[in-house]
């Protein structure tokens, strides 16, 4: 059974930078980008609780190409998407409910 995905907007901003900076960086790999979020965000829907917490409920999904991370609550009817950051963040900043 697929849970209902409820994407924050400091999440969605930070896709919406990551994207463009991948885009940047060679054109196509923004969408490319997009394509393994949108992968990934399926996968959540699917089996949130495959993730394991890491802090607190908070539990973390990393994309398979890009080192990214997705951090989310797994919640009864829903799962909520908190950020999606690098990988190489500081852990301290990773987790936050803005």
């Amino acid at each position: 059974m697929n849970k209902e995905l409820v994407v924050r907007d400091l999440a969605a901003n930070n896709l919406l930078l990551a994207c463009a900076w991948y885009e940047e960086q060679q054109q196509g790999l923004g969408v490319s980008f997009l394509d393994e979020w949108e992968r990934t965000l399926e996968f959540l829907s699917r089996y949130p609780e495959s993730c394991q917490k890491t802090y607190k409920n908070f539990r973390l999904l990393g994309l398979k190409r890009f080192p990214y991370v997705i951090i989310f609550e797994n919640e009864p009817e829903t799962v909520v998407v908190y950020n999606v950051i690098y990988a190489g963040r500081q852990p301290k900043k990773r987790f936050k409910k803005e």
